[in-house]
């Protein structure tokens, strides 16, 4: 009988450290660099993490606006491996002059998702249009 109680303590504990080390997992995207043009947002990014993704959404938030959140601006699919630098174009119809872009969600091969949450975010980058003359 105090055997099962300790099996039961230590699946108990084990437990808690799992939930507590995915709620440590660090962003697992860079955003490196991002240009705004007339049709729409060039994106590069890095895979930070160990196992390639397979598909990232980002959120996009007009910098004039006083939304905290951004809407869905992209999903890009495709195998993204770890430690190699992508670019990304998509069209994004806001004009505003400024748009912060955000990672979202980040599916890895292995299945598991990455959710972007309050405690757990990635560095929004700035991306600024250049005004046309």
């Amino acid at each position: 009988m105090a055997d099962r109680w300790k099996i039961i303590l230590i699946v108990c504990l084990l437990g808690s450290s799992v939930c507590q080390s995915w709620g440590a997992i660090a962003c697992p995207v860079f955003l490196l660099e991002g240009k705004a043009n007339q049709d729409g947002i060039v994106l590069s990014f890095r895979n930070k993490g160990k196992l390639p993704i397979q598909e990232l959404e980002f959120n996009c938030t007009p910098a004039s606006t006083s939304t905290p959140h951004g809407l869905a601006c992209h999903t890009e699919t495709g195998l993204f491996f770890p430690g190699t630098d992508y670019t990304s174009s998509f069209p994004y119809g806001s004009r505003a002059r400024s748009v912060q872009v955000a990672l979202r969600t980040a599916r890895f091969s292995d299945g598991s998702t990455w959710i972007a949450n309050r405690d757990q975010k990635c560095q929004p980058l700035r991306v600024v249009r250049k005004r046309q003359h």
